[in-house]
Protein backbone atom coordinates (compact mmCIF):
# COMPACT_ATOMS: atom_id res chain seq x y z
CA UNK A 1 0.00 0.00 0.00
CA UNK A 2 1.66 3.84 -0.91
CA UNK A 3 0.52 6.37 1.44
CA UNK A 4 -0.31 10.03 1.14
CA UNK A 5 1.91 12.43 3.31
CA UNK A 6 1.37 16.12 4.48
CA UNK A 7 4.52 18.02 5.46
CA UNK A 8 3.14 20.70 7.20
CA UNK A 9 6.45 23.75 7.88
CA UNK A 10 7.72 22.31 4.38
CA UNK A 11 9.67 25.52 4.08
CA UNK A 12 12.06 24.72 7.24
CA UNK A 13 14.89 22.56 7.17
CA UNK A 14 13.48 19.53 8.67
CA UNK A 15 10.08 19.75 6.46
CA UNK A 16 12.42 19.97 3.30
CA UNK A 17 14.73 16.97 4.82
CA UNK A 18 11.60 14.84 5.70
CA UNK A 19 10.59 15.77 1.72
CA UNK A 20 13.62 14.53 0.40
CA UNK A 21 13.32 11.49 2.63
CA UNK A 22 9.91 10.50 1.75
CA UNK A 23 10.51 10.71 -2.11
CA UNK A 24 12.78 7.81 -2.02
CA UNK A 25 10.56 6.02 -0.07
CA UNK A 26 8.71 3.27 -2.13
CA UNK A 27 5.84 3.27 0.24
CA UNK A 28 4.65 6.76 -0.68
CA UNK A 29 2.94 7.82 -3.40
CA UNK A 30 1.83 11.55 -2.41
CA UNK A 31 3.62 14.35 -0.67
CA UNK A 32 1.80 17.23 0.03
CA UNK A 33 4.54 20.22 0.75
CA UNK A 34 2.52 22.65 3.25
CA UNK A 35 3.43 26.37 4.47
CA UNK A 36 1.01 29.11 5.11
CA UNK A 37 1.44 30.77 1.94
CA UNK A 38 0.93 28.46 -1.50
CA UNK A 39 3.40 28.66 -4.28
CA UNK A 40 6.35 28.75 -2.14
CA UNK A 41 9.23 27.92 -4.67
CA UNK A 42 10.86 24.95 -2.60
CA UNK A 43 13.79 24.53 -5.03
CA UNK A 44 14.66 28.22 -4.83
CA UNK A 45 14.52 27.77 -1.04
CA UNK A 46 16.21 24.38 -0.59
CA UNK A 47 18.40 23.55 -4.02
CA UNK A 48 18.37 19.89 -2.63
CA UNK A 49 15.25 19.66 -3.97
CA UNK A 50 15.45 20.98 -7.38
CA UNK A 51 13.55 18.10 -9.49
CA UNK A 52 11.99 16.65 -6.63
CA UNK A 53 9.67 19.28 -4.85
CA UNK A 54 8.28 22.36 -6.64
CA UNK A 55 6.03 24.67 -4.26
CA UNK A 56 3.56 24.46 -1.59
CA UNK A 57 0.09 24.43 -1.17
CA UNK A 58 -1.90 25.63 2.52
CA UNK A 59 -4.53 23.16 3.96
CA UNK A 60 -7.27 25.33 2.48
CA UNK A 61 -6.11 24.32 -0.75
CA UNK A 62 -6.08 20.71 -0.19
CA UNK A 63 -8.88 20.34 2.32
CA UNK A 64 -10.09 17.44 0.04
CA UNK A 65 -7.35 15.29 0.73
CA UNK A 66 -7.04 12.43 2.86
CA UNK A 67 -3.24 12.50 4.17
CA UNK A 68 -2.55 8.91 5.64
CA UNK A 69 0.95 10.59 7.79
CA UNK A 70 1.25 14.57 8.78
CA UNK A 71 4.47 14.96 9.85
CA UNK A 72 4.93 18.36 12.29
CA UNK A 73 7.64 20.14 11.31
CA UNK A 74 6.82 23.67 13.06
CA UNK A 75 8.71 25.95 15.58
CA UNK A 76 7.97 25.09 19.42
CA UNK A 77 4.64 25.77 20.50
CA UNK A 78 2.93 25.67 16.57
CA UNK A 79 2.51 21.93 16.52
CA UNK A 80 0.10 21.84 19.14
CA UNK A 81 -2.63 23.54 17.23
CA UNK A 82 -2.10 21.53 13.74
CA UNK A 83 -2.37 18.06 15.60
CA UNK A 84 -5.94 19.49 16.96
CA UNK A 85 -6.88 19.73 13.97
CA UNK A 86 -5.88 16.61 12.37
CA UNK A 87 -6.63 14.80 15.72
CA UNK A 88 -10.40 13.61 14.60
CA UNK A 89 -8.56 12.13 11.38
CA UNK A 90 -7.07 8.72 10.76
CA UNK A 91 -3.78 10.07 9.85
CA UNK A 92 -0.91 8.96 12.02
CA UNK A 93 0.55 12.53 13.20
CA UNK A 94 4.38 12.27 14.00
CA UNK A 95 5.24 15.96 15.70
CA UNK A 96 9.22 16.54 14.80
CA UNK A 97 9.10 19.31 17.20
CA UNK A 98 8.99 19.56 20.90
CA UNK A 99 5.50 20.31 21.56
CA UNK A 100 4.39 16.37 22.35
CA UNK A 101 8.37 14.99 23.81
CA UNK A 102 7.19 15.57 27.51
CA UNK A 103 4.95 13.31 29.37
CA UNK A 104 3.92 16.59 30.91
CA UNK A 105 2.82 19.01 29.90
CA UNK A 106 3.75 21.26 32.28
CA UNK A 107 7.44 20.49 31.19
CA UNK A 108 7.09 22.08 28.08
CA UNK A 109 5.63 24.89 29.97
CA UNK A 110 8.86 25.43 31.78
CA UNK A 111 10.80 24.73 29.59
CA UNK A 112 9.68 26.59 26.63
CA UNK A 113 7.62 29.52 28.49
CA UNK A 114 4.63 29.17 26.68
CA UNK A 115 1.22 27.37 27.40
CA UNK A 116 1.09 23.63 25.64
CA UNK A 117 -2.25 24.05 23.79
CA UNK A 118 -3.26 20.19 23.27
CA UNK A 119 -2.86 18.88 26.83
CA UNK A 120 -5.77 15.94 25.81
CA UNK A 121 -3.45 14.49 23.27
CA UNK A 122 -0.28 14.90 25.55
CA UNK A 123 -0.98 11.38 26.72
CA UNK A 124 -2.13 9.52 23.25
CA UNK A 125 1.85 10.78 22.01
CA UNK A 126 4.25 7.62 21.79
CA UNK A 127 7.84 8.51 22.84
CA UNK A 128 9.28 8.51 19.36
CA UNK A 129 12.94 7.07 19.94
CA UNK A 130 12.70 4.06 17.29
CA UNK A 131 15.89 1.78 18.46
CA UNK A 132 14.08 1.54 21.44
CA UNK A 133 10.17 1.76 21.19
CA UNK A 134 10.51 0.13 17.78
CA UNK A 135 7.37 -2.44 18.47
CA UNK A 136 5.50 0.56 20.62
CA UNK A 137 5.65 2.96 17.66
CA UNK A 138 4.22 0.69 14.80
CA UNK A 139 0.79 0.74 16.84
CA UNK A 140 0.84 4.31 17.47
CA UNK A 141 -0.98 6.85 16.29
CA UNK A 142 0.34 10.38 17.47
CA UNK A 143 4.12 9.93 17.80
CA UNK A 144 7.05 12.72 19.10
CA UNK A 145 10.37 12.92 18.04
CA UNK A 146 13.45 13.04 20.12
CA UNK A 147 15.72 16.04 18.90
CA UNK A 148 19.12 15.14 17.31
CA UNK A 149 20.95 15.97 20.47
CA UNK A 150 18.96 13.39 22.78
CA UNK A 151 18.69 10.90 19.73
CA UNK A 152 22.31 10.94 19.41
CA UNK A 153 23.28 10.39 23.40
CA UNK A 154 20.68 7.84 23.24
CA UNK A 155 22.08 5.85 21.02
CA UNK A 156 25.21 5.31 22.91
CA UNK A 157 23.82 5.33 26.17
CA UNK A 158 20.88 3.09 25.89
CA UNK A 159 23.59 -0.21 25.46
CA UNK A 160 25.82 0.88 28.07
CA UNK A 161 22.60 1.27 30.27
CA UNK A 162 21.34 -2.27 29.61
CA UNK A 163 25.06 -4.07 30.18
CA UNK A 164 24.97 -1.87 33.22
CA UNK A 165 28.06 -0.04 32.71
CA UNK A 166 26.93 3.67 33.03
CA UNK A 167 28.39 4.11 36.30
CA UNK A 168 31.92 3.15 34.95
CA UNK A 169 31.26 5.78 32.64
CA UNK A 170 30.09 8.49 34.92
CA UNK A 171 32.97 7.78 37.38
CA UNK A 172 35.85 8.37 34.54
CA UNK A 173 34.11 11.71 33.81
Amino acid sequence: MKITAFVIGATGWTGCEVIRLLTFHPCVKEIYPISREANIDLESLHPNLIGIAKKTYTLEEIQHVEPDVIFLCLPSGESHAMALAFSYSNAKIIDLGADFRFTDPAHFEEIYGIPHEAKELQEKFTYGYIEEYRELIKKSHYIANPGCYVNAALCGLIPLIKENKCLFIMLRL
